[in-house]
């Protein structure tokens, strides 16, 4: 996985340079600078942050913050890991989406026909703590598309790991193969595809 934190590094540092305009979706400008990367953290703030949180952090997200950066440049309007003040329970409560309906989705959408854009609703939920977007449970945001859109990473239940989309209903994130992604997949994506435009 260190290998693969040290490409995605200068790749990014690489895209910093070929983007001179500060053009490409993603560069952090939420951040008021484009760009801007965090400083990394140390083991001690990435368990403070999981302590606010209530669960422990995926490994590839707690090795990203304490090897690439902590929140900035990255897909959206920038990545972000917001702790939670106070915390919020429904985090550590199980993803509502298994591996199945993951696989179902994708095999729809990329079968296209009449169903290009396959989407799974969340399931209606009583918390008390759900007011914030997007709502349910098993999940951190960790960025923000537009026009209520965010991707998410699951950190409880069987897609642990693995980055989601909501916009209204729920979308598993996928490469061409139609294989989940997990973070790093995801980040390295925006990454790619940011570099293809130069």
């Amino acid at each position: 996985m260190y290998s693969r934190l040290e490409t995605i590094r200068v790749k990014l540092e690489h895209l910093i340079q070929c983007d001179e305009a500060q053009s490409v979706f993603g560069a952090g400008g939420d951040f008021g600078h484009h760009y801007v990367r965090k400083a990394v953290l140390d083991e001690t703030a990435v368990r403070c942050l999981e302590d606010s949180f209530g669960v422990r952090l995926p490994e590839e997200l707690r090795v990203f913050l304490m090897t690439v950066h902590g929140g900035g440049a990255g897909p959206g309007y920038g990545f972000f890991v917001n702790g939670d003040n106070p915390r919020l329970a429904r985090r550590a409560r199980k993803f509502p989406f298994d591996t199945d309906t993951a696989r179902d989705v994708i095999a729809s959408r990329l079968a296209g026909g009449t169903t290009p854009w396959q989407t799974v609703e969340a399931p209606d939920t009583d918390d008390e703590d759900d007011d914030d977007w997007p709502p349910g449970s098993g999940f951190i945001p960790i960025a923000h598309q537009g026009c209520g859109l965010f991707d998410v990473l699951v950190v409880a239940g069987e897609q642990r790991g693995r980055v989601w989309w909501c916009d209204m209903s729920w979308g598993p994130w996928y490469d061409k193969t139609g294989q989940q992604m997990g973070f790093l997949d995801w980040y390295e994506l925006w990454l790619d595809s940011s570099l293809r435009s130069f």
